[in-house]
């Protein structure tokens, strides 16, 4: 068996035996098609055979294909235009013959071919080898193998680091990687959507013009050799638009186009609020990224002057929360209204809007890059942003902000929730109002307009509305009260080792769902719990038979909407017992250590309901 291996080896490195081997191919010469051979430029390609030191081979190498029908098989190259064969002892009287055996150790190194510096289109090189042995077993005396091609290729793009990572419409973003193109031309270079002007190239640098119009997104390079698709969750390959820099202290009312703001989160709970004035129907729209300044960049969560930061954004109008992002845009960002992430908020009025910013975890602080602005709306997948009041009873009013309405239009506008569709009581800008029906439970909300359904999300407590049961107490510290119908408990976790129990009495075959939410108590609200210290509280849920600890009958930490609990759900079934008896409702922080008030519904559904 002889074979021949391909292998590329660094252009610096001038004994080329002794070459670090960055690429192998080896290619044997029973018909077995392989190839093509691949090289980057900058390299070396080294042609080696491998055999038994009797057996005597010839080799071909041609800079152009061909397919001739010889005696030993297909001759697949031609040899014009510097084509060469190398004999070894086909013919005992041959001058080389003597030279060409095969080594004692069946190796013989042929031909080095030296790649091109220019990694053109046009200027890349391409040989093709092939290579012929004794065949005791053929007629000829020997066989042709596969012709091989070998290519000079470069590789697929890659982006390193965008420097700075934001820049102003009509500023230079400066691309760093590898395997670019020295042709300007031949570099193709988007942000988000919106193609670039390239200004320079070289093989791992871009100079790009940032165009008019430009949105941030991730930074896409393509050459005739490849894509290297910017990930829309990595920083590294993100670009933010951004304008003239100011510090919230310098911040006025915006009004119209946006503005960038670097701050800072001092301080656990701390809140920086900035005013947008928006007619009803124009977008709001904001971006929020962890920045360091010592370096100018944006960054992860942690980085020189961070110990880490993940922002989150909100959008409210007086003291109600319209809209909340807290993962929008690359990993430790937030973004209302960018294309890779969540849709943009429309108002519902004319009126000043508070966009704030905070952290997801308390107890962390740090550096931030602001930017807001106001706009007519361009990025509007149906979605529902909120529901205030969250919490209702039958018969209650609520408003759904949300996108894609048709103001003052009922006709094809629905609400649905709690199982039905129903007609809406009201559309404006950005808003539709409807009233709670009759037996109505809680769970999510989506909407329907003449332009399509938006999505039921199960997961976000801002699409969520809780209904409170007719009953309602307040827990007392200390005490196990019993429930015997349908209640809805406020409670509180004092500490992260604090629980409270509810004892219950089930009948028969009757149904009990059990949902328990963190609650704000000053603004009347259940709200999303986060991975944080302390409040809001995390909430978990365990049923036990009455006052013992063992066995949990069933449990849940995370079914409700956000990280809330919830038994009764799609993931974590109703409670049922087959005969009437008691059980304890534990009611428990899950995570972190967190703490703070609650509210527990249990609801109780008669057999067949």
């Amino acid at each position: 068996m002889v074979s021949i291996e391909i292998k590329a080896a660094c252009a610096g490195v001038l004994l080329l035996f002794l070459a670090t081997e960055v690429q192998s191919q080896t290619i044997l010469i029973d018909e077995q098609l392989t190839g093509p051979v691949r090289i980057a430029p900058f390299y070396f390609a080294t042609t080696e055979i491998f055999g038994a030191s009797s057996a005597p081979v010839a080799l071909a190498v041609g800079f152009v294909p061909a397919s001739i029908a010889t005696a030993f098989g297909e001759l697949g190259i031609s040899f014009a235009l510097g084509g060469f064969l190398v004999l070894d002892g086909f013919d005992q009287l041959h001058p080389f013959h003597s030279d060409s055996f095969l080594d004692a150790n069946g190796y013989l190194s042929f031909e080095a071919v030296f790649f091109s510096t220019v990694n053109m289109l046009g200027q890349q090189v391409t040989f093709w080898t092939q290579c012929a042995a004794a065949d005791p077993a053929a007629a000829a005396g020997f066989t042709l193998g596969n012709t091989v091609e070998v290519q000079e290729h470069t590789p697929v793009p890659v982006v390193f680091t965008n420097s700075p990572n934001y820049a102003a419409e009509g500023g230079i973003l400066t691309i760093t990687g590898a395997n670019f193109s020295n042709d300007i031309g031949l570099n193709v270079v988007t942000i988000g959507d919106m193609p670039c002007n390239v200004t320079y190239a070289t093989s791992t640098t871009l100079g790009v013009e940032i165009p008019l119009g430009c949105t941030s997104g991730p930074v896409t390079v393509s050459t005739p050799w490849g894509v290297c698709n910017g990930h829309t969750n990595a920083i590294n390959s993100w670009c933010a638009i951004i304008n003239g820099v100011v510090t919230p202290e310098q911040a006025p009312v915006l009004t119209s186009g946006y503005m960038t703001i670097q701050g800072f989160i001092p301080y656990s709970g701390f809140v920086d609020t900035f005013t947008v004035h928006a007619l009803a129907g124009q977008e709001i729209y904001a971006e929020c990224y962890s920045y360091d300044p010592n370096t100018g960049m944006l960054t992860g969560g942690s980085n020189s002057s961070n110990l880490y930061f993940d922002p989150v954004l909100e959008i409210r109008h007086g003291t109600v929360d319209l809209f909340f992002d807290d993962d929008s845009g690359p990993l430790t960002g937030a973004a209302i209204g960018l294309p890779w992430g969540s849709s943009g908020f429309v108002a519902d009025m004319e009126a000043d809007y508070q966009v704030r910013v905070r952290t997801v975890f308390t107890g962390f602080i740090g550096h931030y890059l602001l930017k807001i602005g106001v706009r007519t709306p361009v990025n509007m997948p149906m979605r529902v942003h909120s529901v205030y009041p969250n919490l209702v009873r039958p018969g209650d009013f609520v408003s759904v902000w949300c996108s894609n309405t048709i103001p003052g239009v009922l006709e094809g506008h629905f609400v649905n929730a709690f199982g039905q569709t129903l007609p809406a009581a009201g559309v404006v800008a950005g808003r539709m109002d409807f009233q709670v029906p009759a037996g109505a439970r809680s769970g999510p909300v989506s909407i329907t307009t003449p332009f399509g359904t938006s999505p039921m999300d199960t997961d976000r407590m801002s699409a969520w509305l809780t209904v409170l049961q007719d009953t309602m107490a307040w827990e007392i510290e200390g005490q196990t009260p019993t429930v015997t119908t349908s209640t809805t408990w406020f409670g509180s976790l004092a500490m992260n080792w604090d629980h409270d129990v509810y004892r219950v009495q089930i009948r028969a075959n009757h149904h009990y769902r059990i949902e328990v939410y963190a609650f704000d108590a000053l603004q009347t609200r259940v709200m999303t719990s986060t991975f944080a210290m302390g409040y809001p509280v995390d909430p978990d849920l365990r049923l036990l038979p009455a006052q013992l600890s063992t066995p949990i009958l069933a449990m849940d930490s995370s079914s409700g909407p956000g990280v809330n609990a919830l038994i009764g759900s799609s993931l974590t079934p109703y409670y049922t017992n087959s005969q009437n008896t008691y059980i304890d409702v534990w009611v428990l922080s899950w995570f972190m250590g967190s703490y703070g008030d609650y509210l527990l519904n249990i609801v109780e559904s008669p057999p067949g309901s």
